[in-house]
Formats: C-alpha cells, sequence, structure tokens
C-alpha cells in the first residue's frame, strides 16, 4: 500500500482532475481551496489505510441506507477513519456496540476483546466524504483482496423477495427466450431481471449512481462477480487487469467510459458486459 506522503502527494498532484469531474461537490464541500482539499486527502488516506485492518476482508456496497440497517451494522460493522457521516448513526453504533459487547460476555468464558461496530469494518460511513474517499476505500479495500458484496436496501430487499427471485427456477426465459436463457447461468439470469426491474441501483435521476462507479473499479483492477440465489459478490484475481491498481488509473477507466459525462449507453455497455459477458444485456 502507498505511504501517507506518496498517497498526499498523487492524489493533490490529481486535485483538479477530481474538481473537473466532479463539479457538484464543490457547493457542499468547497474544495477550490487548496487547503481544504488537502483536508479531505488526509481522510481518505485515513479510510485508505484502515482498509488493511479489515479481519473481515469483505466490503459491503449499495444504497447509503444500508448504513442505518442495524442487522447489518452488528454483523459487519462501519468503515470508517473520521466519524461517521449522520448523528443518527452515531447513537445507533453506541447501542449496537454495547450489544456486541452483551453477546461478547455471553461466550464461553466471555472474549477479552469486544470488537468495535465503528472502525476497520464493512460498510462505508465517513464524514469526511468524497468521491476521493470513495476511491480510497476500493482501491485500499482492492490491494488488500477483499471481497465485495452487494447489500440491498429495505426496498430493494423487498423487490428481490417478492419477485419470486428466492425461486429455485430460471426467471429470465422472457427476458432472453428459452435457448439463450438456457446458455446462462440461471443465478446470472436471476441477478440480470432484478437489475433490469431496479435500474435505479446504477442509474438515477439521469446520472450514474456510486455503484457503478464500483463497478468499474472492480471491472478494472481483475475482479469477477459471482452470482448467487442470496446474493451478489465479487473475487478478486479471476478477472482481466486493465492496468495498475491506483487512482490515476482508475481515473483513466472512468474517462473511458465517459462516466462524468454521465454517458449512460457506454458506462452501462461497460457494466453490462463485466456482470453478463454482453455489452448490450443492461440496455434490454
Amino acid at each position: 500500500m502507498l505511504t501517507e506522503s506518496v498517497f498526499t502527494q498523487q492524489l493533490f498532484n490529481m486535485r483538479d482532475a477530481y474538481r473537473a469531474d466532479n463539479a457538484w461537490v464543490q457547493g457542499w464541500r468547497k474544495w477550490d481551496d487548496d487547503a481544504i482539499m488537502n483536508t479531505f486527502i488526509k481522510g481518505a488516506y485515513g479510510l485508505y489505510a484502515a482498509t488493511a485492518g479489515n479481519a473481515l476482508k469483505i466490503i459491503v456496497l449499495g444504497d447509503t441506507e444500508i448504513r442505518s440497517m442495524k442487522e447489518l451494522l452488528l454483523n459487519f460493522g462501519l468503515m470508517s477513519a473520521n466519524g461517521v457521516q449522520e448523528t443518527a448513526d452515531a447513537i445507533m453504533v453506541n447501542d449496537l456496540q454495547q450489544q456486541r459487547r452483551q453477546v461478547a460476555m455471553g461466550t464461553a468464558g466471555g472474549l477479552a476483546a469486544k470488537t468495535p461496530v465503528l472502525g476497520p469494518g464493512s460498510i462505508l460511513s465517513d464524514k469526511m466524504w468524497t468521491p476521493i474517499l470513495n476511491d480510497a476505500l476500493m482501491l485500499g479495500s482492492i490491494e488488500c483482496g477483499c471481497d465485495f458484496y452487494l447489500g440491498l436496501n429495505t426496498a430493494e430487499q423487498a423487490a428481490w423477495d417478492n419477485g419470486g427471485f428466492n425461486s429455485d427456477v430460471a426467471t429470465t426465459s422472457a427476458v432472453f427466450g428459452g435457448a439463450a436463457a438456457s446458455t446462462r447461468d440461471r443465478f446470472q439470469n436471476k441477478w440480470l431481471s432484478f437489475l433490469l426491474q431496479q435500474p435505479q441501483m446504477l442509474w438515477r435521476g439521469g446520472i450514474p449512481r456510486v455503484f457503478a462507479r464500483e463497478l468499474i473499479a472492480l471491472k478494472s483492477f481483475g475482479y469477477k462477480p459471482v452470482f448467487s440465489k442470496s446474493g451478489l459478490a465479487f473475487e478478486p484475481g479471476k478477472g482481466e487487469m486493465v492496468g495498475p491498481v491506483g487512482f490515476e488509473s482508475y481515473i483513466k477507466q472512468l474517462d473511458s467510459v465517459k462516466f462524468h459525462q454521465s454517458n449512460q449507453p457506454m458506462v452501462l455497455g461497460a457494466i453490462s458486459k463485466f456482470l453478463f459477458d454482453d455489452a448490450t444485456a443492461l440496455a434490454r
């Protein structure tokens, strides 16, 4: 992993690219000031360094709601180096930490270490959030060889359960038609059908979601999707690397699909190829 000085210098040298690509951040974070930008870069390094301490070696991706879902947090904890994003979440974290203490005390002989909910966990929540910080999480976790899992929010989980996706019967024959559907893994088919029904997971309000940005990173740095009845995961070292793991390479990959120009055909085409071996699958 990069040292703090190298990390800081690399990101500071790329600050204008991040500003140009993410102009919307200025109205919220005021990062046109170099001193302020430097504080966000240092905050991002804290998160990047924390990924090395992720004991589970798992990162859970998904909508912002998942960082407030108690069951997920109790099991996976929060990845944060600068404090949680919302005050309500901080209160919830204290409550969940007490629950973890009680669980630890109830084991045979008790546990000496009560693993904190807040720290090098698996679900991102950090008050210093910017696209730089999100990229730092992805790149640090990729360098550490973490597995990634998609976490569904409440509405998405209800759609999955109520749509019959838990069934062992393939659900996409209507999408592909008999012979074409039979050539695909049935779980891959289920996830394609689900994403077609839930397009806001990748694209909303005319712009790509953060999850789409994260999928470009996984695609670019050698990850492979793993589909199952209960989830969508990404494993390292099974896909094709298109460049060295790093911020400059990542930005080049985002630029190659005109991510920041919200070029939907190119972005979704790249993601569709990555997930379903067919650049047109998500355009159906």
